[in-house]
This record gives C-alpha cells, sequence and structure tokens, in this order.
C-alpha cells in the first residue's frame, strides 16, 4: 500500500458528497489532507467570527489524536504538520509552537497506542485531556516568554479552561464509534 492514495479524486463529485464520510480516519490521505484544512479552517476562521469571549473551542487537537492513534506514522505525521502549519498561518503566537507540540503529542501516541485497549474510554479521554493541557500549558509558557504575566488574567484561564473541556467533548464524540467492547481495536497493525 502506497502512502499516496490510489484512486486520486474519484470521490470528488456531488453524487457521492453523501458517502464522504466526514471524521478523523476517512481511509484516505486525500481526503483526511483535505478533512484537516476543513477543521483547521473552522477553528481559525469560523469560531473567531461569532466573537464570543469566554467560548473558545478546540476541534483540531481530538482531529489530530484520533488520526495519530488510527493511522500509520507516516500518515498521521503529515496530517499532524499540514494542521500545525494551518494553524500557524493564523496564530500570533511565535513560530513553531503547534508544530512542537503537535509533534511530541504525535509521537508519544505512536509509541504507546498498542500497549492500550482503545475499547475503553479511560485511554480516549486521557488522551484527549493530556493533549490539550499539554497545548494550553505550551502556549500559555510561550504568552508568558513573549508579553509577560500580565496575560493571564481570570478570562484567560477560563477559556483555557473551556478550550481543555471542549476538546476532551468533541473528542469523545468522535470516537464514539469505537467505544464498544465488541467494536474493533483502532490501532493499525
Amino acid at each position: 500500500m502506497s502512502l499516496i492514495d490510489d484512486k486520486p479524486l474519484s470521490w470528488w463529485s456531488p453524487k457521492n458528497f453523501k458517502d464522504l464520510n466526514f471524521g478523523p480516519n476517512s481511509g484516505s490521505l486525500t481526503k483526511d489532507i483535505i478533512f484537516i484544512l476543513v477543521v483547521c479552517f473552522i477553528q481559525s476562521v469560523i469560531f473567531p467570527t461569532f466573537d464570543l469571549n469566554l467560548l473558545s473551542i478546540d476541534i483540531v487537537t481530538p482531529w489530530i489524536m484520533i488520526t495519530a492513534v488510527r493511522q500509520n506514522a507516516a500518515k498521521a505525521t503529515i496530517i499532524g504538520f499540514i494542521a500545525a502549519i494551518t494553524l500557524e498561518m493564523h496564530s500570533t503566537i511565535p513560530a513553531g509552537l503547534y508544530l512542537i507540540a503537535y509533534w511530541i503529542a504525535i509521537n508519544i501516541i505512536i509509541q504507546i497506542r498498542s500497549a492500550l485497549s482503545w475499547r475503553h474510554l479511560v485511554p480516549w479521554f486521557v488522551t484527549y485531556f493530556v493533549a490539550t493541557v499539554w497545548l494550553q500549558m505550551f502556549v500559555s509558557f510561550v504568552l508568558f516568554l513573549s508579553r509577560g504575566p500580565e496575560t493571564f488574567t481570570l478570562l484567560f484561564w477560563l477559556q483555557n479552561i473551556l478550550k481543555v473541556a471542549s476538546g476532551v467533548a468533541i473528542g469523545l464524540y468522535f470516537s464514539r464509534e469505537w467505544l464498544s467492547i465488541d467494536g474493533e481495536e483502532p490501532v493499525p497493525k
């Protein structure tokens, strides 16, 4: 099996839109790249237009974590790299932050994923929680170094807590199909 799909964009027709299987693991690298670009667009462009001071939603991190569990290492790294670069383009945080944070998280998950049973809620919950907390702490550290401690207001911490909660909730929603005792183990062989 090659890294790039054998069927380039044969699914790209209006009659096939209902069968797109929009989700973190579509089975096609081309679709997964398009989907992660759409998810990054939603998080970077659509959500900020709602202009809600407290509500901050993270949908990219759970998407990347599912990709790291479900895909082989090369595909997960490619999709994580594309997501990180896309988020970097829309961010005011110094360059490389998302790239480093996602790369570390993907590599850790790839190393431990075969040792865990992904049919249970606890590995998914811990993965989403640790990944979103890791990303938020990394962002907070960089903001502290670049802008100083005056950035850390109560609103800032409430936004981070809600971002972690939304990341975990969205991740658990996406991974619900693998959360059954008789379900397939989602880790690639």
